[in-house]
């Protein structure tokens, strides 16, 4: 690989860092704020951290409910998630 092409690639990483690091750090705010706010789009439905710089979370989308896991300096939606039906009384 070329010299330009390892300093372009080590800029793009220490740019996607800063980025996610900015990102990250105003994440719990974030989720306040989406938690609390009526008439939102987006809410944080759950967060799970499943290790270091690692978590699951729910996230509602309109009427849509999307699993994201984070890790590191990425984010990836998952999977759509179908919420489950609450029992009816009586029922197991």
């Amino acid at each position: 690989m070329s010299e330009a092409r390892v300093e372009a690639k080590a800029h793009s990483e220490r740019l996607s860092r800063k980025i996610w690091t900015r990102l990250r750090s105003g994440l719990g705010s974030l989720d306040e704020k989406l938690r609390t706010r009526p008439g939102r789009l987006l809410r944080v439905r759950e967060r799970l951290a499943i290790g270091e710089k690692r978590q699951l979370l729910i996230v509602q989308c309109g009427d849509k409910q999307l699993l994201i896991g984070a890790a590191g300096t990425s984010l990836s939606m998952l999977a759509e998630v179908t919420p489950l039906a609450k029992p009816e009384d009586g029922m197991a």
